[in-house]
């Protein structure tokens, strides 16, 4: 096999392993892995509306706002119209939210731990720094 194709395939079976073991970690809070990202994302920029939480998350805005309204329906998300434009409503965790966020850190924090476990400090560093240069070769790709 070619070395792109490795490196696409493992790209792609890890992050297909990693949502399967995030959805059973989640699964005794009652959250699903789409629900967790968009809190932990309301959490780190509250404030922030709809259409910037779809860009940072690069998803659809109908899928964003179908979450949103489940999430704000079960009492972690709540919406506050913004006074400077008024189309538009930030977003912000209730309490309630702040205390699943906090839960859903540690879940994540665990799987992290057992994910990077016997990669040095200057493995992990290396490979953050080639992620960031594929992040920013994926947001500056075109269209050939």
């Amino acid at each position: 096999m070619e070395l792109i194709e490795q490196i696409g395939s493992i790209f792609s079976r890890l992050y297909r392993k990693r949502m399967e073991i995030i959805s059973r970690e989640l699964k005794h809070l009652k959250i699903t892995t789409n629900q967790s990202i968009h809190l932990v994302n309301i959490n780190r920029y509250p404030g922030l509306n709809q259409m910037e939480l779809s860009n940072i998350l690069s998803i659809d805005k109908a899928t964003v706002s179908k979450t949103l309204r489940n999430l704000e329906k079960r009492g972690f998300v709540n919406k506050v119209l913004d006074d400077d434009d008024r189309r538009y409503y930030k977003l912000f965790l209730s309490d309630k939210g702040v205390m699943i966020v906090n839960k859903i850190k540690i879940v994540l924090e665990d799987i992290w731990i057992q994910n990077l476990n016997e990669i040095s400090k200057e493995e992990r560093i290396a490979f953050l720094n080639t992620l960031n240069k594929i992040y920013e070769n994926t947001m500056s790709y075109k269209s050939s």
